[in-house]
């Protein structure tokens, strides 16, 4: 099944992030980060998956997995690719053996709010309704 197939994410994009990301191509035959993309697609696939299942819990496995077929970014600010940005570099690190530094890009994804909408009756307009937001929770100043 295709995930989150809206969201593109470009070696332009890693670039402006980290612009020395192509010295960090654990397959040196292909000039694109195609695994590593899909892979970090996937894990938000997950995070996206679980905040629904937490908001509709009566919904059946098929119902979940059609409803995250209508989930869009927000065209203006584009929470999800930043946070598919650096899931993705994060994976560049981790296949590079770099785990500390992918750490790192796995915390700064974390700290970007997961804002999106689900396109229910796909007019492509964000009402009320359609909007899901998820604020980390913060003790102290």
């Amino acid at each position: 099944m295709a995930v989150l197939t809206e969201i593109a994410v470009t070696i332009a994009d890693l670039k402006v992030v980290r612009p020395d990301i192509l010295n960090f191509q654990y397959d040196t035959e292909s000039d694109s980060f195609a695994e590593e993309i899909n892979r970090a697609k996937s894990i938000l696939y997950r995070q996206v998956k679980d905040n629904e299942r937490l908001n509709q819990p009566s919904l059946t496995e098929a119902e979940l997995t059609a409803l995250l077929l209508l989930v869009k970014d927000i065209s203006d600010v584009e929470y999800l690719k930043e946070r598919l940005v650096l899931l993705t570099i994060a994976e560049i690190f981790k296949a590079n053996d770099m785990f500390e530094t992918s750490s790192i890009y796995e915390r700064d994804s974390n700290n970007v709010e997961l804002i999106y909408y689900v396109d229910a009756n796909d007019d492509g307009i964000i009402e009320i309704s359609e909007e899901r937001k998820i604020q980390r929770v913060s003790f102290g100043r």
